[in-house]
């Protein structure tokens, strides 16, 4: 099999020596190494040759080692061809020493993330300061905030630009600088202190921030305790501060406990605040209670049991679309059971699209319920492929189902009020008469639906 192989290249290459089309086989098993050694004795150059993605046999675990050796004594440029796999890949630690030795203007490759050997936990420090003797100009003030530098070099940068960080904007903001450099910085230039992020928020809305800058800042400017950020949120609505200074604030100033945001939301929305001023704020202020908190994904779920225990007809709330909370799934299923047990008319609700939860993606216990209790529910418009057999069935002999008004509404007949409560019959279109009008002829309804 092989020697048909070779023959054919032979031919497809007629012009070039078989040893060099079959170069891969330097790379590449499943060559052996018996093979390696022909070719190589044929044209030693192939040693130095690259494959498509610019690799050398340095680059590769399957090649023996005595034809790496061979190729670095008899071509060390090699060493140059293969400086970023060297420095940035792995297995090719063994050469580092060698590279920075016979070629140390190759350290200063950059990978891929434009970021140089200094950045590299695993290059020994011999090899750093081979290249920060050859390119001192690389010590630029990035290096105190890149992962994996070296304290030592972090300390030269640190003392050479103090000025320049502290011209930095949002300098104490930034990530991957030691906490101890922040210190020493705001120590000697305490305007830093004063620093706002991009979100007008101070160092006091961060939980990582040491105590003895948020005490600094504290002790030279009091009110930054009442700071409000971009969306006028104070610190109560974060949950990494440390308590003491939510305590403080409480402290100085109770009414931060009924803070709202530019929404009008209060702590009880926030994901992140704590628990214990959660429960503080609706103990003093019961009226933070909110109807819409069974919509409300941040809302804690003791303070939906809270709202539907003070106020039971909150479960049959609607959104601004028209939606109860059977159309939401992010709703439990305990207020859910709730508002059918006491208000079974809900699961036929209509939203203002003219839809009910058929329409929506819903648990299917809920949609089986509706077309079992409801089954006129079926020819609202909008109902998925899946129910059409069901509902060709429904129109074919409806169902005359009598059930109570989820709301207020006209009567499309006698044009009298219909309240809600009151016992009417539904129509396809999803509005509502009173029983008995139906009787009086066709008519349409305000949607301009026949019925």
């Amino acid at each position: 099999m092989k020697k048909k192989k070779r023959k054919t290249l032979e031919l497809m290459y007629p012009n070039i020596q078989f040893y060099r089309v079959t170069h891969w086989g330097i790379f590449y098993p499943p060559i052996s190494e018996k093979d390696r050694e022909e070719i190589v004795n044929k044209d030693p150059s192939v040693l130095a040759m690259t494959d498509t993605y610019g690799k050398t046999i340095l680059t590769y675990k399957e090649i023996e080692q005595k034809f790496k050796d061979l190729a670095i004594e008899k071509y060390p440029e090699i060493l140059k061809m293969s400086a970023n796999f060297i420095l940035f890949g792995e297995g090719c630690a063994p050469y580092l020493d060698l590279l920075a030795d016979k070629y140390p203007e190759m350290l200063g490759t950059l990978d891929s993330y434009g970021r140089t050997i200094l950045s590299y936990r695993n290059i020994t420090e011999r090899v750093k300061d081979i290249f920060i003797a050859n390119k001192p100009e690389v010590l630029q003030p990035s290096i105190l905030w890149e992962c994996g530098v070296l304290r030592k070099y972090k300390e030269i940068v640190f003392e050479k630009f103090q000025e320049t960080f502290r011209n930095t904007p949002g300098f104490l903001f930034k990530s991957g600088v030691d906490m101890e450099y922040k210190e020493r910085l705001a120590e000697k230039f305490p305007e830093l202190l004063f620093q706002l992020d991009n979100e007008k928020r101070n160092i006091l809305f961060y939980g990582n921030f040491s105590e003895f800058l948020k005490d600094a800042l504290l002790a030279k400017q009091p009110e930054a305790l009442f700071q409000l950020d971009a969306w006028g949120q104070t610190i109560l609505f974060y949950g990494e501060v440390q308590t003491k200074y939510l305590d403080l604030l409480l402290e100085r100033n109770p009414e931060a406990l009924t803070q709202v945001d530019i929404e009008g939301k209060n702590i009880l929305y926030s994901y992140n605040a704590e628990s214990k001023y959660k429960r503080l704020l609706v103990e003093k202020f019961p009226e933070a209670i909110a109807q819409d908190f069974l919509f409300q994904d941040s809302i804690d779920d003791e303070f939906k049991e809270l709202l539907v225990e003070r106020n039971p007809e909150a479960l049959t709330q609607v959104d601004d679309e028209g939606k109860n909370i059977l159309f939401y799934n992010n709703v439990d299923d305990e207020f859910k059971e709730l508002l059918i047990e006491k208000h079974p008319e809900a699961l036929a609700l209509v939203d203002y699209n003219g839809r009910n939860i058929l329409s929506y993606d819903v648990d299917d216990k809920y949609k089986d319920l509706l077309i079992e209790k409801y089954p006129s529910s079926l020819l609202v418009e909008g109902i998925p492929k899946m129910y059409e057999a069901l509902a060709a069935k429904e129109r074919a002999n409806p169902s005359r189902a009598i059930i109570k008004a989820p709301k207020d509404e006209t009567c499309p007949i006698c044009l009298d009020d219909i309240f809600a409560g009151e016992d009417v019959l539904r129509i396809r279109c999803g509005h509502f008469l009173h029983e008995g009008c139906e009787k009086i002829g066709n008519y349409r309804c305000f949607c301009k639906k026949k019925f």
